[in-house]
């Protein structure tokens, strides 16, 4: 029991001092003018810093995560290195997820196995453990993480957003065919 509560002091340790990521996205360029780029970043980016204060700190890894080429999830970093603070968070939070794993198992001996309470600690049990083998991968991220290539490995040279040097205001109605 006592092991259970540590851990989730911890978790909310954790995520109070997640305001330390956040100042350390507001001096990186790149993170700025994803955020800067559209109203939608600007509302995510707040959504994601109040839930990662609520919830879980990992909350705000979505960000840079690239989920189905979403905008909001395609921020990026001046380097990759920078990343190293939510690297050190995901480490920390071993802690509580450790905690959290001996908590349930030990319930886990000691519960009736046809209870909703013993299917609800397996279910913790599961998804904490995988919580904790995807944070792995997440701390492992290339040089190149964010730089995007094609299949074949060619950088593209993507726009985060579209502006006025955008590919239609180039086009000009008067003109030679094929003329941009």
């Amino acid at each position: 029991m006592y092991v259970a509560l540590a851990s989730l002091g911890v978790l909310y340790l954790l995520n109070l001092l997640s305001i330390i990521q956040s100042i350390v996205l507001c001096y990186d360029k790149r993170f700025c003018s994803w955020r800067d780029g559209s109203i939608l970043n600007k509302v995510y980016n707040m959504f994601s810093t109040f839930i990662s204060l609520a919830l879980s700190h990992k909350f705000k890894n979505l960000m840079f995560s690239r989920l189905f080429a979403f905008v909001i999830f395609s921020a990026q970093l001046d380097d990759v290195r920078k990343f190293k603070i939510f690297n050190i968070y995901s480490f920390i939070s071993l802690i509580h997820s450790g905690g959290c794993i001996f908590s349930v198992i030990t319930i886990i001996k000691l519960v009736d196995n046809k209870t909703q309470f013993f299917h609800a600690c397996l279910d913790l049990l599961i998804v904490v453990s995988l919580n904790v083998i995807v944070s792995f991968f997440n701390a492992f991220k290339g040089s190149d993480y964010f730089n995007e290539t094609t299949p074949e490995g060619y950088l593209l040279g993507k726009k985060m957003f579209a502006d006025e040097d955008s590919y239609n205001a180039k086009m000009s109605v008067a003109g030679n065919d094929m003329e941009i």
